[in-house]
């Protein structure tokens, strides 16, 4: 019979889990799923990079847009400071490129009030998309600070 040494195989599971709980807790800090449709990607790996026009970035909403809770969004950067945003109607172009239209109402059937905005992206602000035409962004909610934004870059 073949003798065990419960203390060498005890210790090495229990340093195989702390090492994989530490892995998994890492990994959950550094990346960001989406569940919906809004953009081509589900899987995205923060970076510590400031975002550039045509990125994915991480957005904490103010909370007046979300009935006080605290929400992330992920979206693609459309237009930045210094660019030429104009809104005709419904319809939004950065530097003269249409970017999307904004919808009159929700998927419920609520009432959506349109950004307005017809100028150069201020200083510091940087104006989001989803790519998917029921996209909740900066249609409704306005420019964002460029500083509570992060980039992150997609893996699938």
């Amino acid at each position: 019979m073949k003798h065990i040494n419960w203390n060498t195989t005890l210790n090495r599971r229990l340093a195989f889990i702390t090492v994989l709980l530490l892995v998994i807790f890492f990994i959950e800090k550094k990346l960001t799923v989406v569940f919906t449709e809004s953009i081509n990607a589900t899987i995205l790996w923060r970076t510590a990079e400031t975002p550039n026009k045509g990125d994915y970035a991480n957005y904490a909403l103010d909370k007046k847009h979300t009935k006080g809770r605290h929400l992330v969004i992920t979206k693609k950067v459309q237009c930045v400071e210094g660019d030429m945003l104009v809104v005709r109607g419904k319809d939004y172009y950065c530097n003269g490129q249409w970017l999307g239209t904004a919808k009159e109402k929700t998927l419920k059937g609520k009432p959506l009030v349109a950004f307005q905005w017809s100028g150069i992206v201020p200083e510091g602000k940087v104006f989001f998309m989803g790519e998917h035409k029921d996209s909740w962004d900066s249609r409704y909610w306005g420019f964002a600070k460029l500083t509570d934004t992060e980039k992150v870059n997609k893996i699938i």
